[in-house]
């Protein structure tokens, strides 16, 4: 046995070392050692190429050459024990063939007989034995999971099929994204209906709050009461998979039960009291903002956002979307701040090594919009429909959108986080005002990175 240098975390390297290693997977050893050899060639020092390419020798049988590429993979990394101990596998399988057969051996006295047999014995078998198995454990953790392309740890991949009827290629707008682009989008396929997620085929979310919220306070915002009601054309929804996102001020948003816990189904034209108890630490108090997501089972999820007078003390929260079913507040809010028009222009690019790890796309404001702070936008991104993550490492940090003007946008998604081929993942995009813009995607099984359509 030898130890393999096939498992996730070697990144970094040249395309003709994955290729070769990839090659290997495959059982098409000849190829991985022309590939290896061209990594080896691009750059002598690099000894996990050596050493791959000493295990590929090593399982046509090609000893002389195997020893040779563990040695110069030594003479790179001089000490790494996996090197070492491929290299004494050759050794010991040309130990074997050098040595006479039994039968030609010379007599020799009993003494000496016992002698020579535990002499080998403690010299080669014990530590082999040793070794075996430490190879074979090695194999069993490092590249089984590599050829499985198992993807279990990722805490936000939803076993849950996707319920919610998005085309791939169609991203969820807002209102005023739908209403400004209409002129300019391309007839679908005869073969494709482009809606969104709610059956009707419209913009809005499916559920959202009918009338103004009445608030409890203490030394804050500490209890919500509203009603909720499902929009007409939408699907009949499972209350108590209903989400419900809160955050206060800059803090990142977090999930809050219902005091009262629903039960049951909620259908077109329902509505269901709801009371949220909100955490101490994040009560808004009067002068203060506070943003709330109604996020259902299927469909869009309805966002509001507003401040509190500076003199409030509990009661009557009139309701920003009061006769306006938007996915967040719009227009004129209470503090006079004209609403901002964000649209995502053209594809979005992402960067690939076994999983997502950037988004890249262009941030528009449109010349309806007012200017908009870069460092006031939220986002937030959920993989196969798992728990929203708020990014927080993202370029540019700072800056201005006036309207009319675009600004390039990479993120850089958290390691648990990371959506792979197949994989559906939702970006929320919520500016300090104004309406939020959705993207919503499902990696192709064989997507590697690049323009995601």
């Amino acid at each position: 046995m030898y130890v393999t240098p096939f498992q996730d975390g070697i990144m970094g390297l040249d395309d003709s070392f994955h290729e070769g290693l990839k090659a290997f997977r495959d059982g098409r050893y000849q190829e991985a050692i022309q590939l290896l050899h061209e990594s080896v060639a691009a750059n002598e020092q690099n000894h996990k190429a050596w050493n791959a390419l000493g295990v590929t020798y090593t399982k046509l049988g090609e000893l002389e050459n195997a020893l040779n590429c563990y040695e110069n993979a030594l003479k790179y990394d001089p000490g790494n024990l996996s090197y070492e101990q491929n290299r004494d596998q050759i050794v010991k399988k040309a130990f074997k063939k050098i040595s006479p057969p039994e039968e030609d051996r010379k007599p020799e006295k009993k003494q000496d007989r016992q002698t020579n047999r535990i002499i080998p014995y403690q010299k080669y078998l014990l530590p082999a034995a040793v070794l075996v198995l430490v190879v074979i454990l090695a194999i069993f953790v490092l590249v089984v999971p590599s050829l499985t392309g198992s993807h279990s740890a990722s805490p936000v991949h939803s076993p849950t099929p996707v319920q919610t009827v998005v085309p791939e290629s169609t991203p969820i707008l807002s209102d005023n994204e739908t209403q400004t682009n209409s002129s300019n989008e391309t007839a679908a396929p005869d073969n494709q209906t482009t809606k969104s997620s709610v059956d009707s085929g419209g913009q809005q979310p499916s559920l959202v709050i009918s009338g103004d919220l009445n608030g409890k306070y203490t030394k804050g915002l500490s209890e919500l009461t509203f009603t909720i009601v499902l929009t007409d054309g939408s699907q009949p929804q499972y209350l108590p998979r209903v989400s419900y996102l809160w955050s206060a001020g800059t803090m990142d948003p977090i999930t809050v039960l219902p005091a009262n816990p629903a039960s049951g189904t909620i259908k077109p034209g329902d509505e269901q009291e709801v009371t949220l108890q909100i955490p101490a630490e994040q009560q808004p108090r009067g002068g203060e903002k506070f943003s709330l997501e109604i996020r259902p089972p299927t469909g869009l999820p309805a966002f509001y956002s507003m401040t509190l007078p500076a003199n409030y003390r509990g009661g009557i929260i009139a309701n920003p979307l009061s006769g306006n079913s938007g996915s967040s507040s719009s227009g004129t809010t209470e503090s006079g701040l004209t609403g901002s028009n964000l649209v995502v222009d053209d594809t979005v690019n992402g960067f690939y090594s076994g999983e997502l790890e950037e988004l890249s796309f262009t941030l528009r404001e449109q010349t309806t919009g007012s200017p908009q702070d870069i460092s006031g936008i939220t986002y937030m991104l959920s993989v196969n429909d798992g728990t929203p993550v708020k990014i927080t490492k993202r370029l540019p940090a700072s800056g201005t959108i006036n309207p009319g003007e675009q600004q390039l946008v990479t993120l850089s998604i958290p390691e648990d986080y990371r959506p792979r081929g197949g994989d559906t993942f939702t970006l929320d995009i919520k500016p300090d005002n104004g309406s939020s813009v959705q993207i919503r995607k499902t990696l192709s099984s064989a997507y590697k990175g690049g323009i995601i359509a």
